[in-house]
């Protein structure tokens, strides 16, 4: 398994950021592409295009502003875990998407996609 991170830091303080990051059911709301995020038990269906991916919550950690989710289906990845944690950075914020992913392989595309859901997330949040 490989395991990777990237790192953003954004304006808005950590409490601002985390209001975000931890609506687990609410993707919809500030990634471009995706068109519905539904609940479907401690699951979410992500719908992108034609695409549904599952995505089951591990752990919502509000104290530490921590969240663990699994790509379950849907996913090029025979393995896949991540973690978004946001700090507090100076007046604003530092966010980390870590991820684990099988195959090795699959690691570039992950931290590329993950480095562009920063991106989207700095935008929306402020």
């Amino acid at each position: 398994m490989a395991e990777g991170s990237v790192t953003k830091e954004m304006t808005p303080g950590p409490d601002v950021v985390w209001a975000v990051v931890s609506d687990f059911y609410g993707l919809d709301k500030w990634i471009p592409g995706v068109t519905k995020c539904t609940k479907d038990g401690h699951d979410r269906l992500v719908h992108v295009g034609e695409l549904v991916i599952r995505e089951r919550l591990i752990e919502l950690d509000n104290e530490n502003r921590s969240l663990i989710y699994s790509i379950i289906e849907g996913s090029p990845a025979s393995a896949h875990e991540a973690q978004i944690t946001v700090d507090p950075h100076g007046q604003g914020s530092q966010v980390t998407y870590r991820v684990t992913v099988e195959p090795d392989e699959a690691l570039e595309f992950y931290k590329q996609t993950y480095a562009g859901l920063l991106e989207a997330l700095a935008h929306y949040a402020g």
